[in-house]
This record gives structure tokens, C-alpha cells and sequence, in this order.
């Protein structure tokens, strides 16, 4: 199984709450309201700080919940899974 290694403040995640329902044989998507994915993270990196030749840590750790934006991230697939890359800047919060 391959494996994904984010690098310069990226985090990959993985949607964990699904937002469309079925009723019956109906699909009823989650349209018109945009919150945001509840994601659980697999990987992470550090952010290399150009300014000062730092690397300042990622403030979410593997495992941690996160509240991600809908828009801006990238949705990739390996070996049939589907993750969701983010910028570290972009997370919301991380839920408790």
C-alpha cells in the first residue's frame, strides 16, 4: 500500500462525516450550505520558514479531528482511498 508524505506545511486528512443523505432510494445532497469538513488527519509536515532558514512544527497532529474548508483543497485517490491535501494555514480548528 502506498502512502502519502506531505511536505512544506501540508497536512493530508481523510473525511470522516458524510454531509448527503439517502432517504429510501432518494439522494438527498447537502446543498446551499457550506460547512465545513470534519477530517480526520493522517499525515503532516513541518512549514519551512523562509525569512529566518526555520522549520516551525504543524500545530495538528496525526489522529486529531479537523474542521477543513470545503474550498481549496486538493482531493487525491491511492489505491482506492480518498484523501483531501490542505495547507496547515487552512485548517478552521480541531475538534475536541
Amino acid at each position: 500500500m502506498k502512502e502519502i508524505k506531505p511536505v512544506n506545511g501540508h497536512i493530508v486528512v481523510k473525511e470522516v462525516q458524510e454531509s448527503d443523505q439517502m432517504v429510501g432510494n432518494i439522494f438527498l445532497p447537502d446543498m446551499g450550505k457550506e460547512k465545513p469538513l470534519i477530517c480526520e488527519v493522517v499525515a503532516v509536515s513541518n512549514t519551512y520558514n523562509w525569512h529566518n532558514g526555520t522549520s516551525v512544527e504543524a500545530e495538528v497532529l496525526v489522529g486529531d479531528m479537523a474542521l477543513i474548508p470545503r474550498m481549496g483543497s486538493q482531493r487525491v485517490s491511492i489505491d482506492n482511498e480518498d484523501f483531501i491535501v490542505v495547507k496547515s494555514t487552512d485548517i478552521i480548528g480541531i475538534v475536541k
